[in-house]
């Protein structure tokens, strides 16, 4: 369905393109002013000149009519455009050069409405594709193609390929907050947890990431991505959305106030001590005003999960955390395999992290055959049908507590954060404390003596075998 045979032409404002242009010529620092890319504009010619002063910007070279002149002729588009006379006639006919930001926002709002018009037209499309193999997969595709109007109307650059120009922008951007942080300041997202953000430290975590969360039960999944939702949710102050497939919200909350809180689960249960429900109230209050949002549907789809996070997205205009608790108990669609079926929610679930820009963290159960090797200290390769998350996320971290397995253990205590996949960062082991349901900090002195005593009993071979079942 095109423009042409709807009989209409898209809308564009060629003179606010030729006063951005002109004015830049006369007044180049405005560049970094705008929110502009040459697919913004409509005139293939004016698309060709604002590459052209990007590509000048990005080697800090000034821009003027000779040089400007000379990198199209370069690039071979100076016939295309009309020559020097019409880089001449831009500026001359600038109405005035100290404008030339609200007359970017005039190109961008005609650039939005052009998008918007194109992406609703393939969602038209969509639905009357009979390629689909179900309804869901036609609501998901037009989810999708709504969330690339709300990316594209909040300043982001959508399409399948993107000028070098402005990745270089993006990228001399990223080195401008690498410089400019303070000594200790991670520039990605942190998980408030002391020990493993020393781990990620100085990357951090991207804020497109799928985080995979592996364990066994009773090792403190649901308690490790409480932290991390309260951290992004009452420290960070952003929105999360947490997706509870297992506990019902009301006792997902309730994790997440023990966890905030200091007080455990059994304090909360009995209320008997009332400096602790105290404690409680206050944060409860807090969470009640965060921007903390719960579902828990059992057996939700992952159409569902990404259809909520961009309504959400939608009402805030970014989210901070997604955040899924665990992966199979999700509804999947049919296919030859589990591992398959459950590949293709990983390979959603980080469509989705790139998309919102915002990390997603995901628990998943380790088969019990980790139990049968005498270090059960989990793998990625341990993820019960789901082979493909190792390709797929880009932070695999193994939860562990030796006292699951061995009460007298010398780390009994302790929670390891075993980091074994990061890319483009560190890997290793982050320990905190864990009593009662709820983690804390520990000192590195402490872990050392505890993992010292560890290594002394294993080699006189007194810790004792056992193992859980689910």
């Amino acid at each position: 369905m095109t423009n042409e045979l709807m009989g209409y032409v898209p809308p564009h404002s060629f003179e606010a393109e030729q006063s951005v242009l002109g004015g830049l010529m006369l007044r180049s620092d405005a560049y970094h002013d705008l929110n502009l890319s040459e697919q913004d504009f409509y005139s293939r010619p004016h698309r060709i000149i604002y590459s052209a002063i990007a590509s000048l910007m990005a080697a800090r070279q000034p821009v003027d009519l000779m040089t400007l002149n000379a990198r199209i002729e370069e690039d071979g588009g100076i016939e295309e455009i009309g020559g020097m006379p019409y880089l001449i006639e831009l500026a001359k006919n600038t109405p005035s050069a100290a404008n030339v930001v609200t007359y970017g926002s005039i190109v961008r709002q005609m650039s939005e409405r052009r998008f918007a018009i194109g992406k609703l037209q393939d969602a038209i499309e969509a639905m009357m594709e009979p390629g689909f193999s179900s309804t869901d997969e036609r609501f998901s595709a037009m989810g999708a193609l709504i969330s690339e109007i709300e990316t594209k109307r909040a300043g982001g650059v959508v399409g399948l390929a993107v000028p070098a120009s402005e990745i270089v922008k993006e990228w001399c951007d990223l080195m401008e907050e690498r410089l400019t942080r303070k000594p200790g300041e991670v520039t990605g997202f942190t998980t408030g947890i002391q020990g493993l953000d020393e781990l990620l430290y100085p990357t951090g975590i991207s804020k497109s990431a799928l985080i995979a969360v592996g364990a066994r039960p009773k090792m403190g999944k649901t308690t490790f991505l409480a932290a991390v939702c309260n951290h992004v949710a009452l420290v960070r102050k952003q929105p999360v959305l947490a997706f509870s497939l297992e506990m019902t919200k009301v006792e997902l909350l309730e994790v997440m106030l023990s966890q905030a809180a200091g007080v455990s689960g059994t304090d909360l249960h009995s209320a008997s001590d009332q400096s602790k429900m105290d404690k409680a109230y206050a944060v409860i209050a807090e969470l009640g005003m965060s921007k903390l949002h719960i579902a828990d549907q059992p057996s939700m789809s992952l159409q569902q999960i990404c259809a909520e996070a961009r309504r959400l997205r939608r009402e805030f205009g970014q989210i901070g955390m997604v955040a899924v608790d665990y992966l199979t108990l999700m509804k999947a669609e049919k296919a030859e395999r589990n591992d398959l079926a459950y590949g293709n929610i990983t390979k959603g679930l980080k469509n989705l992290a790139k998309e919102l820009q915002c990390p997603v963290l995901m628990l998943t159960q380790l088969n019990r055959e980790l139990e049968k090797r005498a270090d059960k200290r989990p793998m990625p390769s341990d993820s019960r049908d789901t082979g493909q998350i190792e390709q797929d996320c880009n932070i695999w971290i193994g939860l562990y507590r030796d006292e699951v397995y061995n009460e007298q253990s010398p780390l009994a205590g302790l929670m390891e954060m075993i980091v074994r996949l990061h890319r483009g960062g560190s890997t290793g082991t982050a320990y905190a404390s864990f009593g009662k349901g709820v983690m804390g900090s520990i000192s590195q002195d402490e872990v050392a003596r505890r993992t010292h005593l560890a290594e002394m009993d294993s080699a006189k071979g007194k810790g004792k075998k056992g193992g859980w079942d689910d």
